[in-house]
């Protein structure tokens, strides 16, 4: 056999073990000062008014600025299944009692939005209405950081959010896959968190599994790319546009995991022999030099994902030939088998907030989600539907998890809210796309190059 047919039996393995499915009570978030349960999964919808403040002389005769603004965060907001949200203008901020009117219209959250267009700034005060007080002790002003307007709604919304459940909002990320396109050649594109405004960042004849870097300031995205002689390990500043070679070993150079404080890389190489984890610093501005080995068995070891403590969960099939879950320990290299006999499980994804790993189990010939509590050693499956569900990643609130979803007419990527069941496709079912990862919440909303 020579060099480039053992080259490509190894993709052919690696690939099947990312990609074989293709083939083949939450909690209850309180506000100490109101009555109102926000997340939990048998609690109904909160009816929320959102009131654009418009003192403007022709606000009462055409849909302002502001209102328009106040329809994007509803539909922020109402993604989450949390609310019910109704837009509405105003010319000021009324009085207690009339706040309190706004009861006997159904509203249990009234949240007053006013813009200053000299300062730049949003004007945010949050009331319950029954009480006709002030959720919180004081109204909250943002800023308009970055040159996106959608941006700026982003981080209203998630204020908004994140006053009302307490929990991280996620308006402010991103998502990145793979498409294909007609003449078989692939894009890695980048879109909003509901699959709006994609942008395409990457391109070749053949690439795959595009990963964040984690950095909410420096947003970057690594994917590997098929090349004559090897599978390469790419990067794009998707701020400047401009590409980079971070791995060009023989053969496989794919599937980068961050460290949660993102200064250390896993990634899978195959140059020497079977595909194997190795651990590198990462450097925005420098290609990595020195590499560690972590795993030495004859199998495959893909699919990494990092701890706190950095521990490392991966796939790996070199016991049985089955892939399975593993969990390497950094202290003293002991490996624990996640897995129970028999299962075939891919694709490990590892969320700090909840302490879960989200991964895909095949469950009578159909891949299925699962999350793992790293705290108690228990899974629960959480998808019971037709289609492959693959290549997990966690929103960076840890509510929700995006995945592609495929069948016998469409691979689409779909995001799903673990609390509630609930799930948005957020690509077309024409469109072949495939690979998802989320980003983190950015601090200023990317301008993508």
């Amino acid at each position: 056999m020579n060099k480039i047919l053992q080259i490509t039996t190894k993709i052919i393995i690696a690939c099947f073990l990312i990609s074989v499915m293709a083939q083949e009570k939450s909690q209850q978030n309180n506000q100490e000062n109101m009555q109102v349960q926000v997340g939990a999964r048998e609690s109904k919808k909160v009816s929320l008014a959102l009131i654009a403040i418009d003192r403007s002389s022709h606000a009462k005769y055409t849909e302002t600025h502001l209102l328009t603004d106040c329809k994007m965060i509803a539909k922020d907001l109402e993604f989450t299944d949390q609310f019910l949200v109704s837009v509405i203008s105003m010319s000021a901020i009324p009085h207690k009692k009339e706040i309190k009117e706004l009861e006997k219209k159904g509203y249990e959250i009234a949240v007053f939005i006013t813009e200053n267009r000299k300062k730049k700034t949003f004007d945010i005060r949050m009331y319950d209405v029954k009480k006709g007080l002030m959720v919180t002790d004081k109204g909250y002003t943002l800023h308009k950081s970055g040159s996106l307007e959608r941006g700026w709604i982003h981080s209203i919304s998630d204020l908004i959010l994140e006053k009302l459940t307490h929990s991280p909002g996620f308006f402010l990320s991103k998502i990145t896959y793979c498409k294909q396109l007609s003449n078989g050649h692939r894009q890695v594109c980048v879109s909003d968190y509901d699959g709006s405004h994609e942008q395409v960042v990457a391109k070749a004849k053949l690439l795959i599994a595009p990963r964040w870097n984690l950095d909410e300031e420096y947003p970057a995205i690594l994917y590997s790319k098929y090349t004559s002689s090897n599978v390469r390990l790419m990067e794009v500043d998707v701020l400047t546009g401009k590409e980079k070679t971070v791995a060009s070993y023989e053969g496989l150079n794919m599937l980068p995991a961050f460290s949660p404080d993102t200064n250390e890389v896993i990634v899978c190489l195959s140059c020497k022999g079977g595909t194997q984890l190795y651990s590198y610093v990462y450097d925005k501005a420098h290609r990595p030099k020195n590499y560690t080995q972590l795993t030495f068995n004859m199998g495959n070891n893909i699919s990494p994902t990092v701890l706190e403590n950095g521990d490392i969960v991966f796939c790996s099939d070199f016991i049985g030939g089955k892939p399975q879950l593993y969990r390497l320990s950094r202290l003293n290299d002991s490996l624990v088998c996640l897995s129970q006999s028999g299962d075939v499980c891919f694709s490990p994804a590892y969320c700090p907030l909840n302490k879960k790993i989200a991964y895909t189990k095949m469950v009578d010939g159909v891949g299925q989600l699962f999350l793992y509590s790293v705290v108690t050693g228990k899974d629960i499956q959480i998808t019971f539907d037709g289609g492959h569900k693959q290549e997990v990643s966690w929103s960076p609130c840890g509510h929700y998890v995006v995945f592609g979803f495929s069948n016998e007419k469409s691979k689409r990527i779909a995001i799903q809210n673990i609390q509630t069941g609930s799930r948005h496709f957020i690509t077309d079912e024409k469109m072949l796309c495939t690979y998802p990862s989320w980003s983190p919440n950015f601090t200023v909303f990317p301008v993508i190059k």
